[in-house]
């Protein structure tokens, strides 16, 4: 599954701090600049579950990477150009990270 840094909020945790400490769990990497994209509700009639999307600048590598023992990551990098023809291709079938690709297009 091909997706962008992401993941659970935890208890008091407000959404910048959790994309921030995501972003260094599973990719090794820290932002200078964030800005929020939007916010969405993937299945409303579901569930009340809210993504926030955030859109991070500046990056730097930073010594926090620690994956979750459940998880089985591998840092791969597209040109933007390249991404939005794997999301054509089907190749790209995560909700929130083809919303955050077509988000950011239209900036």
């Amino acid at each position: 599954m091909l997706e962008i840094p992401a993941g659970k909020l935890e208890a008091g945790e407000k959404p910048l701090d959790c994309a921030k400490r995501e972003l260094a769990e599973e990719t090794g990497f820290e932002a200078e600049i964030w800005k929020e994209m939007l916010d969405f509700y993937p299945s409303p009639g579901f569930c009340n579950e809210q993504i926030f999307l955030f859109k991070a600048e500046k990056l730097s590598h930073t010594k926090f990477s620690v994956c979750d023992p459940d998880e089985n990551l591998a840092l791969l990098s597209y040109p933007l150009s390249e991404a939005l023809e794997l999301i054509k291709q089907g190749k790209i079938r995560d909700g929130k990270t083809i919303i955050a690709l077509l988000n950011y297009t239209c900036k």
